[in-house]
């Protein structure tokens, strides 16, 4: 059975090394509650990675702002080039949920112009 809004392993930034990779070597853009980190990829289809790190919150807070930030991504991902490559790294606390997502939106958005470009 396949899952029509499922996430698959393909579409995720898994190994350290890949993500330490594009820590060194990436492009960095920096938010409000965000930094992304991006650049070219070797792959077919665009691809995540989600650091929260455990000083924000607790495991509750981390999985939440985690689905969202998949939600987001899952939205915007047809209008990525098929090569992308990013890390989202959340720096400080949301103020709500709806601050949240505009500026998710806000990175994407910016993103998917750039890819193109």
């Amino acid at each position: 059975m396949s899952k029509v809004f499922g996430f698959p392993k393909a579409q995720h930034v898994r190994k350290k090394n890949e993500f330490d990779d594009l820590y060194r070597t990436g492009n960095k853009l920096s938010g409000y509650y965000y930094s992304v980190y991006f650049r070219s990829g070797f792959f077919s289809r665009p691809r995540i990675g989600i650091s929260i790190p455990g000083r924000l919150g607790n495991a509750v807070f981390r999985n939440r702002q985690k689905r969202a930030a998949r939600e987001a991504f899952r939205r915007w991902s047809t209008a990525f080039a098929s090569f992308t490559d990013l890390i989202l790294v959340l720096n400080s606390v949301p103020s709500s949920d709806v601050a949240r997502d505009r500026e998710l939106d806000r990175i994407f958005a910016w993103l998917s112009g750039c890819s193109e470009a």
